[in-house]
């Protein structure tokens, strides 16, 4: 009786087996007991037996203003895609310093995480770097090369705008003077 493994319902959740383990009858049953009592599959076990929380933390200084909100979103968008979710843990500014993100590393609550705008120093990125954690720095330079970072070209941004702003200024200029308005 399927009833007998606790391992029938996630069979008969799983849409992407190329080679049904469940026949099409007992999975029906399945899947209306699973509705009738609003099963939902239990993400601490499942993350024990496959070694994976499917969660990526993700430090920020504050969600406010400037781009945060948006490179959350962003984030936010990309990892539910790959079924994963984030954990937002918020650092630096008149934050005291706080081992969140080190306890997260070292009782394996997240598999990866992503610091964003210097929220975590160098020195401390030193030592998180030692768990084996896979990390990304966004908006600022890792001291480590094993770490990648994803930079923002402030500068030649800041170029370019200032350089489409005058050729727009211009354009609308010589448009203006054709037409006798100065």
């Amino acid at each position: 009786m399927w009833a007998d493994s606790a391992a029938y319902p996630q069979y008969c959740l799983e849409s992407h087996q190329q080679q049904p383990l469940v026949n099409k009858a007992t999975k029906e049953q399945v899947l209306k007991a699973i509705k009738e009592l609003k099963y939902a599959p239990n993400f601490i076990a499942r993350s024990l037996t496959k070694n994976c929380t499917e969660t990526l933390a993700v430090t920020l200084p504050d969600i406010t203003g400037g781009v945060f909100p948006e490179i959350l979103a962003g984030m936010d968008e990309t990892a539910s895609q790959r079924g994963y979710h984030l954990l937002v843990v918020f650092l630096g500014g008149a934050r005291p310093k706080s081992s969140a993100v080190e306890r997260l590393i070292s009782h394996r609550r997240v598999d990866a995480i992503v610091t964003v705008a210097s929220t975590v120093d160098d020195d401390d990125l030193i030592q998180l770097a030692e768990w084996d954690m896979p990390m990304v720095c966004v908006a600022h330079k890792s001291p480590l090369i094993n770490i990648p970072c994803i930079l923002f070209d402030d500068a030649g941004g800041a170029a370019a705008a200032t350089q489409l702003c005058w050729r727009v200024t211009a354009a609308r200029s010589f448009t203006s003077a054709d037409r006798g308005i100065i």
